[in-house]
């Protein structure tokens, strides 16, 4: 793991961090630029609260807990844990709900003892490899359009 790390890192890709003791605004920091999931208008409209957030696996995951409605009227409420992943990817399913923040916080615990984080990676890595490959040969194009 420390050396999935060192190679986001060498390839200045911002890895996560602990950087506000307020779950929401430790969410949002971390966050910013890659997912609009804390923006506080996507929380609003989804009715949900971040209660905990904080990074795990070294940096490469950012593991929250958030209190959401599981219906549209807000009339029930669940808590569930959410992992993202460097690039702002959800790598969890999200439809379990759990009675306390506590249990989601423990079934995103045991989420990623089975989840294989280096084949995550090494795919998402080589999806992000193909996209400047192809953003490459657009400039590429271009360039020679402009000669």
């Amino acid at each position: 793991m420390i050396k999935l790390v060192q190679t986001l890192r060498a390839l200045n890709i911002k890895t996560f961090s602990d950087r506000s003791y307020d779950a929401q605004r430790n969410a949002r920091i971390n966050l910013e630029g890659i997912t609009h999931y804390v923006d506080l208008d996507t929380l609003r409209y989804f009715k949900a609260r971040i209660v905990k957030a904080f990074d795990s696996c070294h940096g490469s995951i950012f593991f929250l807990v958030e209190s959401v409605a599981k219906n549209p009227d807000n009339s029930e409420r669940g808590f569930r844990f959410v992992l993202f992943d460097v690039f702002g990817v959800v790598v969890n399913p999200r439809d379990t709900y759990y009675t306390t923040s506590d249990k989601a916080k423990k079934a995103g615990y045991s989420f990623l003892e089975t989840f294989d984080l280096m084949a995550h990676y090494r795919k998402a890595i080589a999806g992000k490899a193909k996209a400047v490959e192809r953003e490459h040969a657009a400039l590429v194009v271009a360039l020679c359009e402009l000669a």
